[in-house]
């Protein structure tokens, strides 16, 4: 069975975001997608001082399988891109030192949209065989 952290939140996209101080958040893939697609061969992320919008393309994971689209889940300013990320990074420890970016929230309630661990599982466990990812 799949653990994920109690303190961050998820989307249906598999990421997940790890609130921080006041309005900054972390955003990472979850290990459920990197197990479904296997292993990563290169990650394309946002710059250091983007604006992303919530619901847009901002950034890519290339599997061996096919290339999956980061949607971002908030918007806001990304204030800071992990600088020792590459593949083996995400594959090895996609809950902890293979975070993705930090962005500073436009607004802190858009936290509220967002699922659970609980709700992210139970999301999960209900669409994973027929969900095309």
């Amino acid at each position: 069975m799949t653990e994920i952290p109690d303190d961050v939140l998820c989307t249906s996209d598999h990421l997940w975001i790890r609130p921080g101080n006041g309005s900054r958040v972390r955003l990472g893939v979850t290990s459920v997608l990197l197990d479904h697609f296997g292993p990563v061969e290169s990650v394309s992320l946002p710059d250091d001082g983007e604006e992303v919008v919530s619901g847009d393309s901002c950034g890519d994971v290339e599997f061996s399988v096919r290339t999956w689209e980061i949607i971002s889940p908030v918007a806001g300013e990304v204030v800071a891109v992990n600088p020792s990320i590459d593949a083996d990074q995400v594959e090895a420890d996609p809950w902890g030192d293979g975070w993705l970016f930090d962005v500073r929230l436009s607004d802190p309630e858009q936290l509220d949209e967002l699922l659970d661990p609980d709700e992210y599982l139970s999301l999960i466990h209900i669409s994973e065989p027929t969900r095309p990812y």
